[in-house]
């Protein structure tokens, strides 16, 4: 199957790696990703410059990099020689984490691998500039009802892209956020190591990354934030590698890196930008040529990695344009104020202070109000909150969208504190303590208040988890390191079993639901309606079907109903498309839909042919 290239691409050149630059396999693995990664960044873009961006081109690039790295393989005879490796001495503490965290992988694997994208956002435009992307066979822009498909950063759909035309479906795409989570937590203890820490604070961090709820229940979607947070986390460790000795290797993989974060998700620039300005820092005060010239070469990296989806961004009608500015500006404060800061920093807190008591839920509601009463802010003013939220602290929630870490917000804060104020802190401790809180600060500053806003901190909970594992080994009593830990454990149990909308066990689990069911998750009422019109267009033979929708409907499950009753070469557009898309052309050309289907939120009606015949969109 052509969807294992990238998989055997990044074994074998780990090997390869571990064998010729590096000693340590963890630090292999790592750079292995990120030269994937990039493979997977350049073949995207240049396939779609010429307009091949399809299955054929895909596997002729895979198969290339992959014979590529075997040759060298087969160059370098030591590559699979058996290397001798100090042997590490677990506890029965450490093998009770490595079990955990073991389990927890597990469980979350086997939601990815069996679960469809079944999202909001993922059926919403995730899933549905991917199959656009692989219809038109290229990254252009074309009209849509959802501005989203265009104008939000792609990054996360190109990794999408790559396994949805390899597999030819959708089977695998889940398993991204998987994979991101597995190397996240190795980059973690990474990190931790490179902080001090020994082998229990390594696992110590990893078993705190590991438990994070939102990154459990985020590990078999497709939200992408854990995707952001291996670039970052990938970004740190390079930096903080690179500090130590001034390699190449470490600097073009923290230039990479931090532009893929970028890439993948506009707010990973605010997480990137404490990265680099530490990166500058650290350039002026050792007064060296050689990493001066190394920071150019990382702020050339970031920028080169976005040029493309600027450059289709800035190339559209102008008021095509004016479209990608306002979304870009729809999660971003309208106001800038200390008091505003505030309030932003009670509920960005808020966020995680739910509890399973109602009266201490409401006792700390009243607490962020009477402070909100006092300063004279609005706890929910519209220029700081999106859509006009309400701020609540509710019980906590296993809804993917709304899961809160409580037990992490804890942790976090006592490490920033910890960090900046104990005597037994390193130096490079307090510098990391100090990029993480600056993130914070910027994140608070500039993000609007959302009510899924947890997922949006998580690359910032795993990043911290490697100073928290730190001084969780440096507590003198062994009792007190196992009761958070098996703490940590317990609570994140029912976020790999029974998070919603994926269920591991128990009634309606993912394995005693048909995959197009699963689609629907999320709203169960709508999957009758879309395999009736699915059914009906099926039968009618129109392969060129118009869409009509809102700018939150769902899009994505038409594409494999369809194909599931035998129309894989059917053609969907939207049209009738109103305000500034409209001026953006068809990839494919001139349009001449056979079938008008109208979307209405949880509604579906479709025109069959002849209705709509002679009507061509260009």
């Amino acid at each position: 199957m052509a969807i294992f290239l990238p998989i055997l691409s990044f074994l074998f050149l780990s090997r390869l790696l571990g064998k010729t630059f590096f000693y340590s396999r963890r630090e292999a693995c790592l750079v292995s990703a990120i030269i994937c990664s990039l493979w997977v960044w350049l073949v995207t873009e240049m396939f779609s410059l010429f307009r091949t961006l399809n299955f054929t081109a895909l596997v002729l690039a895979w198969s290339v990099f992959l014979t590529g790295v075997i040759i060298l393989c087969l160059n370098k005879r030591r590559v699979f020689q058996k290397t001798a490796h100090p042997c590490l001495k677990f506890s029965p503490f450490d093998i009770g984490i490595i079990i955990c965290i073991f389990l927890i992988l597990l469980g979350t694997f086997l939601l990815s691998i069996v679960s469809p994208p079944n999202t909001w956002d993922a059926l919403t435009y995730h899933m549905s500039r991917v199959a656009h992307w692989a219809q038109n066979g290229t990254l252009a822009a074309y009209p849509t009802h959802i501005p989203r498909q265009l104008f939000y950063n792609p990054g996360f759909e190109y990794f999408i892209l790559n396994s949805y035309l390899l597999d030819r479906g959708d089977a695998w795409v889940s398993v991204i956020q998987w994979f991101a989570m597995a190397l996240s937590l190795m980059v973690v203890t990474l990190i931790a190591k490179q902080l001090g820490a020994s082998m229990r604070g390594q696992l110590l961090a990893a078993a705190v990354a590991a438990t994070i709820p939102m990154g459990i229940v985020e590990a078999s979607s497709l939200q992408g934030d854990l995707m952001v947070a291996f670039f970052l986390c990938a970004a740190v460790y390079a930096l903080l590698r690179w500090r130590a000795d001034a390699s190449w290797i470490w600097a073009n993989s923290l230039g990479v890196t931090s532009g893929l974060a970028i890439l993948t998700k506009g707010i990973g620039i605010i997480f990137i930008l404490p990265v680099l300005i530490w990166l500058v820092s650290t350039s002026v005060f050792l007064r060296s040529r050689l990493r001066w010239q190394q920071a150019l070469v990382v702020m050339s990296l970031v920028v080169i990695v976005n040029t493309g989806f600027v450059l289709r961004i800035l190339t559209v009608p102008s008021q095509a344009f004016m479209v990608a500015r306002q979304e870009g500006r729809e999660v971003l404060n309208e106001k800038y104020d200390p008091n505003i800061f505030l309030i932003n920093v009670l509920r960005n807190i808020g966020t995680h202070m739910g509890t399973p008591s109602e009266r201490l839920n409401k006792a700390n509601m009243g607490v962020i109000n009477s402070l909100s009463a006092r300063i004279g802010v609005n706890i929910d003013d519209p220029r700081v909150t999106l859509d006009n939220a309400h701020f609540q602290i509710n019980k906590p929630s296993l809804n993917e969208n709304l899961t809160s870490a409580g037990f992490h917000s804890f942790l976090i804060i006592v490490f920033f504190l910890l960090a900046g104020l104990s005597r037994k802190s390193t130096p490079e401790l307090r510098r990391y303590g100090l990029c993480l809180f600056s993130m914070a600060v910027l994140f608070c500053l500039l993000v609007k208040w959302q009510p899924w806003l947890s997922r949006l901190q998580l690359p910032l909970f795993i990043l911290a988890s490697a100073g928290i594992g730190v001084l969780l080994e440096k507590i003198r009593i062994p009792v007190l390191q196992m009761v958070i830990v098996t703490g940590l454990f317990l609570l994140a149990i029912p976020y790999v079993i029974n998070a919603y909308p994926r269920h591991l066990l128990g009634k309606k689990n993912v394995f005693q639901q048909t995959r197009e069911e699963q689609y629907f998750s999320m709203s169960k009422e709508r999957y009758k309606n879309y395999a009736q019109i699915s059914d009906r267009l099926a039968f009618s033979g129109c392969h060129d079907i118009g869409l009509v929708m809102g700018s939150d409907d769902w899009e994505y499950p038409f594409w494999p109903l369809l194909k599931d009753r035998g129309m894989s070469n059917v053609r969907l557009e939207h049209i009738e498309v109103r305000g500034g898309l409209s001026q953006l052309s068809y990839p494919l050309g001139v349009f001449y839909p056979c079938a008008r289907v109208v979307m209405n939120g949880g509604t579906v009606e479709v025109t069959l042919p002849g209705a709509v015949q002679g009507k061509g969109h260009s």
